[in-house]
């Protein structure tokens, strides 16, 4: 084993267990590592064992962060960390996400004392349940935490009323619960524990509370400095709605989301009269049902003028809603509004390029409605959206005229990233699209499943303004080895850190052809799955690359920047 780059300076870490063979973990142990404060496991899954004699390295006693998230080390490993007699109290960071520890291991963790100084807690998707909650409060080593995620762990009633005695929590700040079924008397114990008046952070997603849920939260005196809160698909309904506008413990929010709730029109009544929201920067109300008398609620509201971010998408909107959204004053602030798959059409859009209170706007998302080149063309004759830097039209109908029409666009010159997978503008769009000389400031485009062919490679080649991207999707686009062939001609693309090459149909030949491609210097993320390229296809990205493919990659000159952490570990 080689090791490659490691210096006094060197801060991070990152081991691949897959990649690392467990009897040459050893020669790690004699590795100066002395300035390495973070650790992180990149394993898959890979049980206890991997992590044996890791635990034997010296270099743990200056460990302040450790990552061993999805390795499934369960409480075996949960022991063999607790008896490290290198790791110390130092530790301040540790993330145990999808380890299947269960209650069994909670156990052993309530009694793991190198915690006594630890702040930030990831327990995600362990199988915790209400009996592991019970060992996991009982300890004595969790007095400094100020972040804990128990996402997806069946925690559910009975584990919510062990939390709620719980007497570690004076410190917890953010706190994330989704997930876990708690139902709306888990939100009444839980509304009941006196420790959590710093708290500023609360997620609790997935829960089944209900309005009943919302009525405990709004009558709670202990929660009362919170800044972001996110109830999504609880089914509060409108009735929760009435129960959030009587909140008294809501004035400092600044983060709402309570997307997939069925609160309706008559639920953006009721938030418009809340009157504890007025510092909200943040909004998202997506897949509600509003409709277009939803929109016209909010058109009345009065009290969003910090709002800075908004998310309306599957509201059912409509050209109509549409009128009402563009007489929304607080729009004059928002600089993050996604519209997607609203079944907007050529109308709405007509009515949105009016609208005269976008000219701080730089995300739009506009996706799945129905925009087609007529809608498209409308966008373009805006004269309030010369800010916009990323724009998103993915699913539209646009075709070769809709491409036409954003050649001709003269607002896009600061614009960052456009979407435009799945609208089928097929080589003569890409020609269009490859004429647009707002190009020139892009660093993102993302061309999935638009049936380009060799043809749009052709064009895509000679494109003159796209020297500064540097992530590109090209997927499902049949491009085929003559496609690869041509993009050894974009010299331009010097700058590409990620590109995505999956469902090309490219071949054995086609990376004959790409091992030849000359501006790869940057490049860290490559897809190339679906391509008939060997037997053994199995992953997404170069942690992943198929084995046949990874033959021909590594006669790439600059093949050790395609693997994370080459430049680290070589064995």
């Amino acid at each position: 084993m080689v090791l490659k780059g490691l210096n006094e300076d060197l801060t991070a870490l990152e081991l691949n267990f897959l990649n690392f063979p467990k009897e040459k973990m050893s020669l790690l142990l004699d590795t100066s590592l002395n300035s390495v404060t973070c650790l992180k496991s990149l394993g898959d899954k890979v049980g206890p064992k991997a992590i044996k004699h890791l635990m034997e390295s010296r270099f743990l006693s200056q460990i302040t962060s450790l990552d061993f998230s999805n390795n499934e080390i369960t409480h075996v490993g949960l022991r063999l960390i607790k008896d490290c007699k290198y790791l110390s109290t130092i530790l301040s960071k540790l993330n145990l996400s999808d380890n299947y520890v269960a209650s069994e291991g909670m156990e052993i963790f309530s009694k793991m004392s190198i915690l006594a100084n630890l702040k930030e807690l990831n327990l995600k998707n362990n199988y915790i349940s209400s009996e592991g909650m019970k060992h996991f409060l009982y300890s004595n080593f969790l007095a400094q935490l100020t972040s804990l995620n128990l996402e997806s762990n069946g925690i559910k009633f009975e584990g919510m009323r062990y939390f709620s005695k719980s007497n570690f929590l004076n410190n917890l700040q953010s706190l994330n619960m989704s997930k876990n079924d708690i139902s709306a008397e888990g939100m009444r114990v839980f509304c009941e524990c006196k420790f959590l008046y710093q708290l500023k952070i609360l997620h609790m997603n997935n829960n089944t509370i209900g309005s009943e849920g919302m009525k405990y939260l709004s009558q709670c005196k202990f929660i009362t400095k919170l800044i972001e809160l996110s109830l999504v698909n609880n089914n509060i309904g409108t009735d929760g709605m009435r129960f959030l506008i009587i909140c008294k413990n809501l004035n400092e929010l600044r983060d709402l989301n309570i997307s997939e709730n069925k609160i309706g029109a008559d639920g953006i009544k009721c938030l418009i009269e809340c009157q504890s929201l007025f510092q909200l920067s943040t909004l998202n109300i997506s897949d509600n049902n509003i409709g277009n008398d939803g929109m016209y609620y909010l058109s009345q509201c009065r009290f969003l003028a910090l709002l800075l971010n908004l998310n309306l998408s599957m509201n059912k909107i409509g050209a109509e809603g549409m009128k009402f959204l563009i007489e929304c004053k607080f729009l004059s602030s928002i600089t993050n509004l996604f519209l997607n798959t609203n079944n907007i059409g050529a109308d709405g859009m007509k009515y949105f390029s009016q609208c005269t209170h976008l000219k701080s706007l730089k995300s739009l998302g506009l996706e799945r409605n129905n925009l087609g080149a007529e809608g498209l063309m409308y966008l373009t004759k805006s004269k309030f959206l010369g800010s916009l830097q990323n724009l998103t039209l993915s699913n539209n109908k646009l075709g070769v005229e809709g491409m036409k029409y954003l050649s001709e666009c003269t607002f896009l010159s600061q614009l960052k990233s456009l979407t435009l997978s799945g609208n089928n503008i097929g080589p003569e769009g890409m020609k269009y699209l490859c004429e647009c000389k707002f190009l020139s400031s892009l660093n993102s485009l993302h061309l999935s499943l638009n049936n380009l062919g060799s043809e749009g490679i052709e064009y895509f080649s000679q494109c003159n303004y796209l020297y500064r991207i540097n992530i590109l999707h090209l997927d499902k686009n049949g491009i085929g080895p003559e496609g690869i062939l041509l993009l050894k001609k974009c010299d331009y693309l010097n700058q590409l850190n990620e590109l995505n090459l999956n469902e090309n149909k490219i071949g054995s030949e086609g990376m004959e052809h790409f091992i030849e491609i000359n501006f790869f210097n940057n490049i860290s993320t490559l897809f190339l799955c679906n391509n008939s390229i060997g037997d053994n296809e199995m992953g997404s990205n170069t942690k992943n690359i198929i084995p046949e493919a990874m033959k021909y990659v590594k006669k790439c000159v600059f093949y050790p920047h395609l693997v994370e952490g080459s430049f680290i570990i070589k064995i």
